[in-house]
């Protein structure tokens, strides 16, 4: 981008994708609990006895991207509000408009294998895809990051994503508990 010579170049509105490994090997209990529950409606899967450990390393991971990616002013945190496990690749591009932020948790990935989750730009609807031979985060449709097994994933629920991935992943969403906006201006409430 060194050829707008005299120019300003201003990158906006960067995504930022958390990535964080489990410091623990994840155990059989938990991976039987997640399949067991694959495709099983109006459970929760964290909510369950033997997810506790891994729904207490969710929260305080949400809880340290809830401080440093969004660094509120007011007094507000996330809540998770629904989990659901999938071994399956995903087909279809997802935004969860029903959420703030986004995760996936993998129990079995292979960091070696094309299991990657997929994230893409925002568009328009309009736009014209044109390839290019220096791809970067201005003319990128699509950013593929590999996963692996323990890895938590946390991102805002609005970026288009899908997983590629054949292992088994929890996924969720979450949404704040607090102040929504400036705390005493008419647009503002408490959740």
């Amino acid at each position: 981008m060194d050829d707008f010579e005299g120019a300003r170049l201003y990158n906006l509105f960067p995504e930022r994708v958390v990535a964080v490994c489990l410091q623990r090997d994840v155990t059989q209990a938990e991976i039987d609990h997640a399949i067991g529950s694959i495709g099983a409606r109006g459970i929760n899967v964290l909510d369950a006895d033997v997810m506790k450990d891994l729904r207490e390393f969710i929260c305080n991971e949400l809880d340290r991207y809830m401080r440093n990616v969004i660094a509120p002013r007011n007094e507000v945190s996330l809540r998770l509000t629904m989990s659901w496990s999938s071994s399956a690749r995903d087909e279809h591009i997802m935004r969860r408009n029903n959420s703030y932020v986004s995760g996936m948790f993998f129990l079995d990935a292979d960091k070696n294998a094309e299991d990657v989750i997929e994230f893409f730009k925002p568009q328009d609807g309009g736009h014209l895809y044109i390839p290019t031979y220096s791809p970067n985060a201005a003319n990128m449709p699509m950013c593929s990051i590999g996963t692996d097994k323990g890895y938590l994933f946390l991102f805002s629920s609005l970026l288009a994503h899908r997983a590629t991935a054949k292992g088994t992943y929890i996924a969720f969403n979450t949404f704040p508990t607090g102040w929504i906006g400036d705390a005493g201006e008419p647009d503002s409430f408490w959740v």
